[in-house]
């Protein structure tokens, strides 16, 4: 890529105590942040800051909404399940908040996962909060390790997916336990075989997209370069450059 390199802000997650004597912190794998280098990109991460949002939107020319724990059902409207065990109800609320301002202002958003969710309850969509207790699914989806964990991908033609992939199907990894619903303001371009969503866009915008599985983890070396995600990245800098 030539010329000024875009500025691409990664949303950092949090956690209450954690390896620097139990003090609260902010961090996100590396992967994500190499993934962008590799794109033709720069990054930088920020925090869950309210009083910072109209500065976030401002610097950054793209944002990375990386994967996390489990959304608080408040966001779209259910009872808490049983499953649920983990939320970041801080986190959820800015970063829903930031990506609606983010897609009225038509800026590149990529949702990893987690970042997927969020997307989809900013446009309105509901989430599934546990796939094996509340769908028919005989798929294990929460495969672990993820950089070893896979099954197939089907593309949706005419969606922007389609376009970058070049394919009707394709292979990803697979390690969440909830799932997207088809139900919000966006249109689904990829499934499981199962039926289980695992790629959103926003019509009409540079680049808004979703995706349940990992496409950073390309970098890993011991996953190996999958092109499928390479392309995913490249294709979201492309549009944060112009």
């Amino acid at each position: 890529m030539s010329g000024k390199r875009p500025l691409i802000g990664i949303a950092l997650d949090s956690q209450e105590t954690g390896c620097f004597a139990d003090f609260p912190y902010f961090a996100v794998r590396r992967h994500y942040f190499q993934a962008v280098y590799e794109a033709g990109g720069d990054a930088l991460g920020f925090p869950h800051d309210r009083e910072r949002l109209d500065f976030i939107l401002e610097t950054f020319d793209g944002f990375v909404f990386p994967g996390g724990d489990d959304i608080d059902p408040d966001f779209f409207g259910e009872e808490l399940h049983p499953t649920v065990k983990k939320v970041h109800t801080e986190r959820s609320a800015f970063e829903i908040d930031l990506i609606k301002k983010a897609v009225e202002l038509d800026k590149p958003v990529l949702g990893v996962c987690m970042g997927m969710q969020h997307l989809a309850v900013a446009r309105g969509g509901g989430i599934i909060q546990d796939i094996v207790d509340q769908t028919s699914t005989d798929h294990n989806h929460w495969q672990k390790p993820a950089t070893t964990s896979k099954h197939d991908l089907k593309v949706e033609e005419g969606t922007l997916l389609h376009q970058i992939i070049g394919a009707n199907v394709a292979e990803i990894n697979s390690v969440h336990h909830q799932a997207v619903r088809d139900d919000g303001d966006y249109i689904v371009s990829g499934r499981a075989h199962d039926g289980i969503v695992e790629a959103i866009e926003v019509p009409g915008k540079k680049f808004c997209m979703g995706v349940q599985w990992h496409p950073e983890f390309y970098v890993d070396p011991d996953f190996g370069i999958n092109q499928i995600d390479r392309k995913l990245f490249e294709a979201f800098v492309k549009a944060a450059a112009a």
